[in-house]
């Protein structure tokens, strides 16, 4: 944790706000029973969410189970060309779930990425870039199709790296008063946030929020009901 703490009362003060949850009894991980049960309680709501937010958009989600071991235990997901979402949740998640909160609070917060519109700005974010190399190679005589996918790449990256940390806390607060509305307990569900590995390379280039941050952020989010 990266706060630092000058005396025993501050730091009492603190956790009593930020405090990292207690880890639940079950020590097995979700079957893939559970993991459907889970996104058959949730899908109802984020697809009226999506409704509310996108009026004109595809609000179709579906969810499938990879048993690609080369992926994070995070729920990913996706956007076809007709606007549908897949939401990909990875069997090592399954395994780092202790409960059928914690596994909906991951897939919530994938979910809420599509609802509020951060997938639609990473897709503009690219296409601009794109649109600008391609100028630009047209400009000078280059490979236009190379400076597209080129200048692509780049922009995607740049809303990213400018972006990462707010659409996190975002998606984290927004996916709180989803699961309230499913009937899960997201102040439940962030235990795994506690377990799972912070992606060392984000964290320590402060693009994303620590742990004691996103607690932060859901357990006022959930106060609000």
């Amino acid at each position: 944790m990266r706060l630092a703490i000058g005396a025993l009362v501050t730091g009492a003060m603190l956790s009593a706000c930020t405090e990292v949850p207690q880890e639940p009894e079950r020590t097995e991980p979700l079957t893939r029973e559970e993991a459907l049960s889970v996104f058959a309680r949730l899908e109802p709501v984020l697809e009226a969410d999506c409704k509310a937010r996108i009026r004109t958009g595809n609000c179709d989600f579906r969810m499938q189970i990879s048993n690609d071991r080369k992926l994070l235990p995070d729920t990913g997901v996706r956007l076809a060309e007709n606007g549908r979402a897949t939401l990909t949740v990875p069997a090592s998640l399954l395994a780092y779930s202790r409960s059928e909160d914690e596994l909906a609070f991951n897939i919530a917060h994938a979910a809420s990425h599509r609802n509020i519109g951060h997938l639609a700005e990473l897709r503009q974010a690219a296409l601009l870039g794109g649109f600008v190399g391609g100028l630009k190679a047209a400009e000078i005589g280059g490979n236009e199709e190379q400076a597209q996918a080129e200048g692509a790449a780049l922009g995607a990256v740049t809303y990213i790296q400018q972006s990462f940390k707010r659409n996190e806390l975002q998606a984290d607060a927004h996916a709180t008063g989803l699961l309230g509305q499913a009937g899960f307990d997201p102040v439940a569900g962030m235990n795994l946030i506690g377990r799972l590995p912070e992606a060392a390379g984000v964290y320590k280039n402060g693009l994303g929020p620590n742990k004691r941050e996103r607690f932060s952020v859901i357990r006022r989010a959930a106060s609000r009901g």
